[in-house]
């Protein structure tokens, strides 16, 4: 879709780097203002809602010929993305809080939809004018399987969360973290130097920089600079959220029997690796599976690093609240940062980049793997 929406409007890399932060930006602050109101509401209810809500505001995105105000129907659209991720979490981790790696299998049902949205998208796409007429044909889909979930469940048990569990945000990449919240009368700068975290928070935010750019420049190098279709363009897309699935579903016994930050490092070098290959590649199947590999490496690192975050800290709830913070920081500061790399050199330079910052990542991962190894008792 970016491509297209690039392509149609002539927009800058650093112009689609800003109108992507800005979308994501405020669906974050969406998403913490639903989290906090869907403690106090029915899941179910709220989450239909929202929905709903999603599925009219994706109908007037391809009749918008004007870049200010498919910009301002685009925002709105993210907005409402980060309530959906939101809500979804306060719904599934109401049920499954005590089971975190049934938690993390259910954030893989994320990449399921990835793989369909992504096939579904450049198979509709091929027949039309850059996909961007399929906008209204997922708003009825959606807006039709909402009111099936309400017709079918509106009647089951449907509680809030408990006030003691922790709720963090999705990342872009639809994961979630949950701990039980601790009450520390310690700001959370001093809670994180006394963990010796301060540095790890830094590592995080990069890595989420990271986490974004595979996925949005990723895919926008294979269909601008090596002019692949939108259907092996969507296909590697999808590749790679079979990878992030598999690695989710199988999530639970990774989390509890692997280092978190051994798999940054390898995960983080993987990326690097995938995304340095496919920046100096001319060749297209090349470049189409050192992109999968990269976001491979990718595909685990927020619900492990979170797992680690919550075993490190004396204060997991303050802990986690602020990691998912400075990841969604990363994450948005590198969708510009990228396309300013890209329009001053190329966005193979851009890629270039994100990979020497995925190398610093796991660089800084084995580092840290030495500092506060073990659980860190409440003080």
């Amino acid at each position: 879709m970016l491509a297209s929406v690039q392509q149609a409007f002539g927009l800058s890399n650093t112009s689609l780097g800003v109108l992507l932060a800005i979308g994501v930006t405020a669906g974050a602050g969406a998403g913490a203002a639903i989290g906090h109101l869907g403690r106090r509401r029915r899941p179910l209810h709220l989450l239909c809602a929202i929905l709903a809500a999603w599925g009219v505001l994706l109908i007037p995105l391809v009749s918008l010929s004007g870049f200010v105000g498919f910009a301002i129907s685009f925002s709105a659209v993210q907005i409402v993305m980060g309530a959906v991720d939101a809500q979804m979490n306060v719904g599934a981790t109401a049920a499954l809080f005590t089971q975190p790696g049934a938690l993390v299998r259910f954030h893989g049902l994320f990449n399921v939809g990835c793989i369909a949205g992504a096939l579904g998208t450049a198979t509709f796409g091929v027949t039309s004018i850059g996909g961007a007429r399929v906008w209204p044909v997922l708003s009825v889909v959606l807006l039709l399987a909402t009111l099936l979930w309400w017709v079918r469940n509106r009647s089951q048990p449907d509680e809030a969360l408990s006030d003691e569990v922790h709720l963090t945000l999705a990342s872009p990449s639809g994961d979630a973290a949950v701990t039980t919240s601790t009450h520390d009368e310690a700001g959370i700068l001093a809670i994180l130097r006394r963990d010796s975290m301060v540095g790890f928070l830094v590592v995080f935010a990069t890595a989420a920089l990271v986490e974004g750019g595979v996925f949005t420049w990723g895919v926008l190098y294979l269909r601008r600079e090596l002019h692949i279709g939108l259907f092996v363009g969507a296909s590697a897309y999808a590749l790679g959220n079979v990878i992030a699935g598999v690695g989710r579903f199988f999530g639970g016994p990774l989390i509890s029997s692997v280092a978190p930050l051994r798999a940054l490092a390898i995960g983080s070098s993987l990326t690097a690796i995938g995304l340095m290959v496919e920046a100096s590649t001319h060749h297209g199947v090349v470049a189409v599976v050192v992109f999968v590999i990269a976001a491979a490496g990718v595909s685990l690192n927020w619900p492990l690093l979170m797992a680690d975050v919550g075993n490190r800290s004396s204060s997991p709830g303050s802990a986690v609240g602020a990691f998912t913070a400075a990841g969604y920081l990363g994450w948005v500061a590198g969708a510009p940062l990228i396309g300013i790399v890209a329009d001053s050199w190329s966005l193979a330079a851009g890629l270039v980049s994100l990979g020497a910052l995925a190398f610093m990542v796991a660089v800084a991962a084995v580092v840290l793997k030495r500092v506060n190894p073990g659980k860190v008792q409440s003080r």
